[in-house]
């Protein structure tokens, strides 16, 4: 009967050809034992290519004898056997359940590079599916999260498939006992240790009490939320589009179209967003996300907001965008002297020259970068300091001396925030403003019509790619 229920499954999802190289994960349990054996009775033109990985966490004194049964299992029937040993596991004392999951999928990660298998099957069954669905409803996971484990997904240069996602635990029992398979029972499983097995040993019966078709209720609710998450999907995405662009792992929010929208609307837009941060391994939490939505409805032009691992999120007026902070190698000491007919690398993107307007010589490594010139009357120096800009720096803007402090004409200008951090000073050696980088020249920099002779400041700047 299971037979006959997993070819109907791979015939409706195509999961496997006869000639797919796939690799079936085994602990020794009965869930995976059950499916390696599935795998086994279905005819051979429906029959993928198996090999089997299997990780020894060393967790309990059983772990070696469940190891060697796999491997004599797979020696039995011909089938290729991987085997990872886990010593590490013994020493972690937090999140050993998270630690553990990382350690399999990396496992098979490796495996799929070494040998070519595109597809990984996983013996996830309906139990898990409930268990799952309820935990996270405990947990306060965000609502597409309630849709429970996905019967298929990608995996690195493949796909991860759990080919009995519909089918009981107790069936599973049922065809071990009738075909006499093979397998143990993990009793570190009976424990209520882990969150799992409190949800698995005590919550879901205790609501089976309460209506035995519990189990059933979390499944059904998994799938109407995955049926109503696809349409709002369908629907949302030229809205989305619209209002985020996603380049190279950063994203930038139009700020104006996202506040035109219906607050339900931004919601929808906002957790969409967080969803997809989350799943390139960025870490929002559900305070985050609320302060994400604030910072785009707020009437604050400028604002930031600092997530883990360097990634920030940053609103400049009519734009927010999230990007994770580049190392730059910024020279230690914040001022620096650089003489006449030399440069200076500022950072692991900048440079700047200051050279006689007839010996500019740019180094090769920066020729092809962006290139802004200034030239400037020999009077003023043969040697200029650069620096970060300082509280109470200003541009000169004409003749009669007059000027704007720096700061304000970042206002002015509308000048983004983190632009605003990455500018650069260049002074004389008595401290009169020459120009600020990239942005504005100083009237210091004007050449007089008598000036005969010129020096030159080149700045060059490699783009983001």
């Amino acid at each position: 009967m299971l037979v006959k229920h997993l070819m109907q499954q791979n015939n409706k999802y195509h999961w496997w050809q006869s000639d797919t190289l796939v690799l079936v994960a085994v602990s020794g349990g009965v869930d995976s034992m059950v499916l390696l054996e599935l795998l086994l009775q279905l005819p051979e033109g429906e029959r993928p290519i198996i090999g089997v990985a299997h990780i020894n966490h060393k967790l309990r004194t059983e772990s070696d004898d469940e190891a060697h049964a796999v491997q004599l299992f797979c020696e039995q029937h011909g089938l290729p056997f991987y085997l990872k040993e886990w010593h590490a596991g013994t020493i972690i004392t937090e999140n050993v359940e998270q630690a553990a999951r990382q350690v399999r999928y990396e496992f098979m990660q490796q495996i799929m590079e070494m040998a070519g298998y595109s597809v990984v099957l996983t013996a996830h069954h309906e139990g898990d599916q409930a268990e799952t669905i309820l935990m996270r409803l405990i947990s306060g996971y965000r609502l597409p999260y309630l849709m429970g484990i996905q019967q298929t997904r990608s995996f690195y240069s493949g796909k991860l498939v759990r080919p009995l996602l519909t089918v009981s635990k107790s069936d599973l029992y049922a065809y071990a006992q009738l075909h006499d398979i093979p397998y143990f029972e993990d009793e570190s499983n009976r424990t209520t240790t882990y969150f799992r097995n409190r949800v698995r040993h005590n919550y879901l019966p205790a609501l089976a009490n309460e209506n035995p078709q519990a189990v059933q209720h979390f499944i059904h609710l998994g799938e109407e939320v995955q049926a109503y998450y696809d349409v709002v999907e369908e629907l949302i995405q030229p809205i989305y589009a619209s209002i985020v662009q996603t380049d190279s792992m950063s994203w930038i929010i139009n700020v104006s179209e996202f506040q035109a929208l219906s607050a339900s609307f931004q919601y929808v837009i906002s957790q969409k967003l967080v969803i997809e941060l989350i799943q390139a391994g960025i870490v929002v939490s559900q305070q985050v996300e609320v302060s994400l939505r604030q910072l785009l409805l707020s009437d604050k032009p400028n604002h930031t907001i600092l997530l883990k691992n360097e990634w920030v999120c940053q609103r400049a007026y009519t734009e927010a965008k999230i990007y994770q902070k580049k190392s730059q190698l910024f020279i230690k000491s914040s001022s620096f002297n650089v003489k006449l007919n030399s440069g200076r690398r500022l950072t692991s993107s900048e440079w700047l020259g200051f050279f006689a307007e007839d010996s500019v010589v740019i180094p090769a490594e920066y020729a092809k970068w962006q290139k802004l010139e200034l030239t400037i009357p020999q009077e003023i120096a043969d040697e200029v300091i650069v620096r970060k800009r300082q509280a109470g720096d200003r541009l000169i803007f004409n003749a009669l001396g007059q000027s704007k402090k720096v700061a304000r004409y970042f206002i002015d200008e509308k000048i983004p925030s983190d632009l605003r951090e990455k500018s650069w000073v260049i002074t004389t050696l008595s401290g009169r403003l020459i120009w600020l980088v990239p942005f504005k020249e100083s009237y210091l920099s004007i050449q007089s019509e008598t000036a005969k002779i010129q020096y030159k400041l080149v700045y060059c700047c490699q783009l983001d790619k």
